[in-house]
């Protein structure tokens, strides 16, 4: 893993925790915290398929 994969992976990490917090705060259940992250995996994945396509 590179310098620039490295920071985007710290990057993603730290959003990850701004959107559970946030979501906790919002008093969400951890099942809908979990949801939103793994939406919020998903488009990020889908983000990077479409740059390398």
């Amino acid at each position: 893993m590179d310098d620039q994969q490295k920071q985007g992976a710290l990057k993603a990490q730290d959003e990850m925790m701004e959107i559970a917090d946030r979501l906790f705060q919002e008093g969400k259940s951890e099942a809908e915290v979990r949801k939103a992250l793994s939406d919020y995996l998903d488009r990020k994945r889908a983000e990077v398929q479409k740059n390398k396509g």
